[in-house]
């Protein structure tokens, strides 16, 4: 009686790219014409928004039922209304919502005043922004309060920090004010200055028509994204 063999390591290193290129035959077999394909990502984009349209809660916004950090809205609402195209069957899901973004905005003293602290103050703000952007008509005061929540929330001199410092000229997760620490205390993680949120606030003042007071800012993050 004969033992079975196993396979060689030579075998087991044919294996997986002779299934690769069975795979890659198979696809080739199975061209979608362009127009097929076209048709295929609207019609996942549709359902895309009807499920987004759906989750939309009574008071405009949209909350996470999962991640505790997304559940109040503040977050994820903003991220929503930029995401939904505009068609017949969004148009009162973004009209309720961008109502909310507004609400949020004291417009005569031009402050960001929310119910609670936020959770991503700089990318709620950037992506509040994008999304007002394209609402019509534009409300550039509120526009204008979310850019000075950005600009208050930058390490920069106005925050006591100095070009020499490695943090100066970016943006962090931090909730509060990003105040130098004095000499011997230590920054919160969280107000640490990183790309990601750096990103996110230089793309919401890209958005604003009027760039003469965001000079400055973007020098100040130029510096940190240099470095």
């Amino acid at each position: 009686m004969t033992s079975a063999r196993l396979p060689s390591s030579q075998h087991l290193i044919w294996l997986p790219i002779a299934i690769l290129l069975s795979l890659i035959g198979i696809l080739r077999a199975e061209e979608i014409p362009r127009g097929d394909q076209i048709a295929r990502i609207e019609r996942a984009i549709a359902l895309g928004a009807d499920f987004l349209v759906r989750e939309q809660q009574p008071d405009g916004l949209w909350k996470s039922k999962t991640y505790g950090l997304l559940k109040d809205g503040t977050a994820l609402t903003p991220l929503v209304l930029g995401s939904l195209p505009k068609s017949k069957s969004t148009a009162e899901a973004r009209r309720s919502g961008l109502a909310v973004l507004n609400s949020w905005v004291d417009t005569e003293s031009r402050v960001v005043r929310i119910r609670m602290p936020l959770e991503s103050p700089v990318y709620t703000a950037g992506l509040s922004v994008a999304a007002l952007r394209d609402s019509a008509p534009q409300d550039h005061s509120v526009l204008f309060a979310w850019h000075d929540l950005l600009r208050q929330h930058q390490l920069n001199a106005r925050t006591h920090w100095s070009t020499k410092d490695p943090e100066f000229g970016g943006w962090g997760y931090g909730h509060d004010l990003p105040l130098k620490p004095n000499e011997g205390e230590r920054l919160s993680p969280l107000a640490e200055p990183n790309l990601s949120a750096t990103v996110f606030a230089l793309e919401a003042l890209d958005c604003m028509t009027d760039k003469t007071n965001t000079t400055l800012i973007r020098t100040d993050a130029l510096k940190f994204i240099e470095q």
